[in-house]
This record gives C-alpha cells, structure tokens and sequence, in this order.
C-alpha cells in the first residue's frame, strides 16, 4: 500500500476533524471560504463563492446566512462591511444578530451577540436565478479574529424554476471564518483543495421545509 504524503495526512485530518467547508445536509446553496484568509493592516479577509446548486433554484424569500462572524468589521470597503460580486443577492447584517431560517433546524448555537451575514435574493417578485452555473457570485468581509470553521445556512427552491414552482428547501454545514477556535496554521496551505472537493463531490439528499 502506497504511503500518504504529509500533506495529504494533513488535508484529510482537516475535512474529518474539523469539517471545513462540508455541507452537512443538502447542497442547494454552497458557500465555499476560497481562497484561503490573508492577513494585513490588523484584519483578516475571508472571501466566499456562492453556488446555487444544480436542480435548485433562487427566488424571493430566498438567501443564506454564515452565523457568528464574529470580530466583523464594518468599517471595511468604505463603511459598506462588504466586498461583493453578487448579481443575485444583497448583504447585509441581520438585525438581532439572530437568524433568518427555519426554526428548529440547525444549526443552534446562534449567538445573539455577534453578528450573522446574510445574503437575500435581490431579484424582482416573479423572478428566479437557476442553479447549476459555475458561480453565482463572491464577496469579501473583514474580521479582526483568525481563521477556524462556522456554520452556514442556504434555503432556496427546489426544481429548476420558474418561481413559485417547486418547494422550499435548505442545507446546513460549515467553512472558514473567524472563530475563536483557530485552525493550525498549517492547514491553510490545501483549504483552497477543500473548497473545490467539498463543493464538487459532497452531494447528500436536501431537507425538505414544510
């Protein structure tokens, strides 16, 4: 039997231990944390590419959520918080720092006191963004704490659209950004690798909401 490589060890303790960017349930919209963090001026920048997966669809009401940024810096790119490329969602802070979702899925651990980043469909009422495409867009927030793993939420449509044609649906799970849990530094090195597996190959039955 051929011999792991130390870097391959190394990836594979980070996707088993630390489920870095893995879709626990679902994969209707993805958020992978690529490239990995930088650090520079006292922050760090995390930067995410959202996918809405093939067989799903985004209409209004729909969006994710990374809970717990914790450390988010509003001051960045101007005072807007964010650095987006997102033709189909708005960011924004979610008041309370509590939610969106569906309540009583996971994750639960939502803290009232740190901040939540949400993206909602921007699309006119009747519109719809099908899934399946590349990517759906990238953004950029700044947090003065370093990396380790959240959770994120994606609730959108099921079917390829148009809207008001399929059933909500949504996905739970982790990737990278700011925690009070640092990962080792030297996993960073095949995070961007994680990103791309995670995102490809972890197809598992979407949860279905009533």
């Amino acid at each position: 039997m051929r011999k792991l490589s130390a870097l391959g060890a190394c990836l594979i303790a980070a996707v088993s231990l630390l489920g870095f960017n893995a879709p626990v349930r679902g994969a209707s919209i993805i958020l992978t944390n690529t490239p990995a963090p930088t650090f520079a001026g006292g922050f760090w920048s995390y930067s995410y590419t959202v996918v809405v997966d093939a067989g799903s669809h985004v209409e209004t009401g729909d969006f994710f959520v990374i809970y717990d940024f914790v450390g988010f810096d509003p001051t960045f790119n101007g005072g807007t918080g964010f650095l987006a490329v997102l033709p189909a969602f708005t960011l924004s802070l979610e008041p309370g720092n509590v939610g969106p979702g569906t309540p009583g899925l996971p994750p639960t651990n939502d803290s009232a006191a740190v901040p939540n980043i949400v993206g909602r469909y921007s699309g006119a009422p009747g519109s719809f963004l099908p899934g399946g495409v590349l990517t759906n867009g990238t953004f950029t927030a700044r947090s003065t704490v370093g990396p380790g793993t959240i959770s994120y939420r994606g609730e959108d449509t099921a079917g390829v659209g148009p809207a008001g044609t399929g059933a909500p649906q949504a996905n739970f799970g982790t990737t990278g950004g700011p925690s009070v849990v640092p990962l080792p530094a030297a996993v960073w090195g095949g995070l961007g690798l994680m990103g791309f597996i995670s995102a490809g190959k972890f197809r598992r039955p979407r949860l279905a909401l009533d």
